[in-house]
């Protein structure tokens, strides 16, 4: 049933093209990453308001279906959307999508358990210990070096109950959807968590337009230009007021 009701969708805004040359709607895919993106959320979510916002200015009504993001990805990749976000931008996913110009500035940071002995400040440090990840996101660089022991599961909250039992030793996260579990998900385990003092790249969160999709340069153009004034008109406020939480 799911499936005939995403057809459905795909196929009436389809419709709406053929039909109406002049009602410009874009239908992209996002995830439940909340706080910046969720059906959850009043408006979607930060990310999603900002998004939404510099379409809007281009002249774009959009239309958001949320998946898991493994399958909104690969949908998106086949040009069964005009485009997705949050999508944090690597080298590799540049050969499937055309980035946008950086939405947001996403923070990396490792998180440990408040217990660590040894409380690690270089990346080289982790050596011979387990860092969790989730399998289908894309991270930083040094990441990816070679000197992780890598631990991969299917969503972050897996990842930091792992890092909670002493089944992985760390978890790789961003300080905002980190800031947002400690006060959701996570609640319960605030104080058992802590920050490392390790500094890692920041990645673009960006909307990727599928790379060979005909639509895909006249839509990078209008939501650049788009964003472009809304950063003008809102420099300071365009991701709104994150959460914040107090840990060690």
């Amino acid at each position: 049933m799911p499936s005939l009701f995403l057809g459905l969708s795909i196929l009436a805004s389809s419709t709406v093209y053929a039909k109406d040359e002049t009602y410009k709607l874009v239908h992209l895919v996002a995830s439940e990453y909340p706080p910046t993106t969720s059906e959850k959320m009043p408006n979607g979510g930060l990310l999603d308001q900002k998004v939404k916002e510099a379409f809007r200015l281009a002249g774009y009504e959009v239309k958001v279906t949320f998946l898991p993001f493994a399958r909104g990805y690969a949908m998106a990749k086949a040009g069964k959307f005009d485009g997705i976000y949050d999508l944090w931008m690597t080298p590799e996913r540049a050969k499937d999508f055309l980035p946008s110009h950086s939405v947001h500035h996403s923070i990396f940071s490792i998180y440990g358990r408040s217990d660590d002995a040894y409380p690690p400040k270089f990346i080289s440090q982790l050596k011979g210990h387990t860092v969790g990840l989730v399998s289908s996101y894309g991270y930083p660089n040094e990441i990816s070096k070679g000197v992780l022991q890598l631990d991969y599961s299917n969503d972050d909250i897996s990842i930091f109950r792992k890092v909670l039992m002493g089944r992985t030793d760390y978890a790789v996260a961003t300080k905002e959807r980190v800031d947002w579990l400690l006060q959701t998900d996570l609640s319960a385990s605030k104080l058992r968590l802590y920050k490392t003092e390790i500094q890692l790249n920041n990645l673009d969160s960006v909307v990727g337009f599928p790379i060979h999709a005909p639509r895909s340069q006249e839509l990078i153009k209008a939501f650049n230009k788009g964003l472009e004034q809304l950063n003008k008109e809102k420099p300071k406020k365009n991701m709104g007021k994150l959460i914040s939480v107090s840990y060690q």
